[in-house]
């Protein structure tokens, strides 16, 4: 069967007057496969990665073609992204397979709802489904759906004749715009970290405004006026705060970083087309009155198409809980599991148990983790994270007191199930900050690279601008994993800092014991962060060894 590539995406509209019968002969049959789909996934949850998804492919390859078959070019395109997501997560080419794996229930459990809609409503709306379709690819780190499929404005449109470039001095442009970029990262981060609007704002404006300052009329001063737009948006709310959205932002940054290691020259670059209208599209389907959102619409042309931004949202609004059967049938295995949990801590309370208990309780706790939240059940899901937190910490021991914290958690899912019907909105938000996560990884990793070249040449050749650079590398490595969350880790950087700062580079040599030791401590920092990235686990012996090279040093 030919593949349906995005290319097949540029015809897609809303049509009122297609035939979408066929759909329903065939429905019955895509819940089934959809249905086994769901078992075989929820079957490897408690498995390591790489899973084991032959038969998933297989049923989602199968509903694929259904769905060709009656030309429902919206769904088709989900249950391809669907079944590609399933074969990164078999061959192991997802960096978070956890929340691949997590991500694939959720548009299991959306296409069926979307599907009843197309049926009832006879329309497929491609549009709608384009927030999810970015995500399923965005994990796998897919490039994202070019916009322009169906949303195609013509960047040369928009000129600003009035503004005149800054004239910096040459020797002032690397460093100015360095800073420009730290503050920017700044904020991105504080974004991603889901801190107040104003906290993450404020930078990233600050930096976005000074750039189309120093840019001017040169082309790449259009990429920060869009920018400027799509964080007015953000901080208004018109524009939710999703995984791709971030992303796209990410991207903006490595053209900042471009713009510090290649100077002048890239200004009169044009910014990647891809990114200029993916970010737009943001723009234009914007909910926000803003300033720069309506000069942005009026430069560009950008109108809207289609179905309007009240019916997309409230379409894809409706996306966002299983459908009443999925979700019943869910409920009904986290029972089944509830009553083997309880079962479990009976024995472990009685002291009928065995030593391997407390790992199986933690297991099945993970599991039901792990479905709360495709659920969404934020709350009752958390105080099961906070007893598995508990169990971890106190390294398998379970004393009654924490036997009871686990009884509370269950009694808080079990009315969550009987008393309130969830949407998996807030568990969608709480797999993009792990997604985030690992972009500041690597983002750090990089950096903790370029560390060590600037350190390998001050050592040959001591200058005061390579002791900046390490200053600064530093300085931005550890605020960005202490916003992260990894308070450790950039603690013990800051603290190396400090150490560089006010003492190693005063020296008039660095001794071969103190070489190694500042060694030593980079490649801790960066084990704990590549097991981090490839695992998903804390690793504390890495740090506790860089830490003890950081004593050994002289802090």
């Amino acid at each position: 069967m030919p593949s349906f590539s995005s290319s097949s995406f540029k015809g897609a509209r809303v049509t009122n007057t297609e035939d979408f019968s066929p759909l329903s002969w065939i429905l019955p049959e895509i819940r089934k496969n959809l249905k086994q789909v769901q078992d075989q996934l929820e079957n490897q949850a408690d498995n390591p990665p790489p899973f084991k998804l032959e038969s998933a492919i297989e049923n989602l390859h199968q509903v694929h073609g259904c769905l060709r078959m009656v030309e429902t070019d919206g769904s088709a395109l989900l249950a391809e992204e669907m079944e590609q997501l399933a074969k990164a997560l078999t061959t192991h080419k997802v960096e978070t397979p956890e929340e691949g794996l997590l991500l694939l229930l959720q548009a299991v459990m959306q296409l069926p709802v979307y599907l009843e809609q197309v049926s009832e409503r006879q329309a497929d709306n491609p549009m709608v489904l384009l927030p999810l379709l970015n995500e399923l690819r965005a994990v796998r780190k897919a490039p994202l759906l070019s916009e322009s499929a169906v949303f195609n404005p013509s960047l040369a449109a928009a000129q600003r004749i009035s503004l005149k470039s800054e004239d910096l001095p040459l020797a002032s442009f690397e460093p100015v715009v360095r800073r420009l970029r730290l503050a920017y990262q700044v904020g991105l981060l504080r974004l991603i970290r889901g801190e107040s609007a104003d906290d993450w704002s404020s930078p990233m404006k600050i930096a976005l405004e000074r750039l189309d300052q120093l840019c001017g009329v040169h082309p790449m001063g259009q990429l920060w006026w869009v920018v400027q737009g799509v964080i007015e948006s953000l901080q208004a709310g018109g524009t939710d705060q999703g995984t791709a959205i971030k992303l796209l932002l990410a991207q903006v940054d490595s053209q900042m970083r471009q713009l510090v290691q290649q100077g002048r020259g890239v200004m009169g670059g044009k910014p990647p087309e891809a990114l200029m209208k993916s970010l737009l599209f943001y723009v234009a389907r914007s909910t926000s009155d803003g300033s720069v959102v309506a000069e942005l619409r009026e430069a560009f042309n950008l109108h809207s198409s289609g179905a309007s931004d009240a019916e997309l949202e409230q379409a894809r609004e409706s996306l966002r809980a299983p459908d009443a059967e999925i979700q019943s049938i869910v409920a009904e295995g986290i029972r089944e599991e509830l009553a083997k949990i309880r079962s479990l801590t009976d024995m472990i309370a009685e002291s009928r148990g065995t030593e391997e208990d407390p790992i199986l309780l933690a297991s099945k706790l993970q599991w039901l983790s792990d479905t709360l939240a495709m659920l969404g059940a934020v709350e009752p899901r958390q105080m099961v994270v906070d007893q598995l937190d508990a169990i971890n910490m106190n390294q398998g021991e379970l004393p009654q007191e924490m036997l009871n914290g686990i009884a509370e958690a269950l009694v808080m899912v079990e009315a969550t199930l009987d008393g309130k019907n969830t949407t998996n909105k807030e568990a969608l938000a709480m797999h993009e900050l792990s997604i985030a996560e690992a972009h500041v990884i690597r983002e750090a990793m990089s950096s903790l690279e370029s560390v060590r070249s600037s350190f390998t040449g001050w050592l040959r050749e001591p200058s005061s601008q390579l002791q900046i650079d390490i200053d600064h590398l530093l300085t931005s490595i550890a605020g960005g994993l202490v916003m992260a969350g990894f308070d450790r880790a950039g603690q013990l950087l800051s603290e190396l800092r400090n150490l560089w700062l006010n003492q190693l580079s005063q020296q008039e040599q660095i001794s071969q014991q103190q070489q190694e030791l500042i060694a030593d401590i980079l490649a801790g920092v960066d084990y704990f962060l590549e097991r981090l990235l490839d695992s998903n686990r804390i690793h504390e012996k890495y740090l506790q060894e860089a830490e003890q090279s950081l004593v050994e040093l002289g802090y």
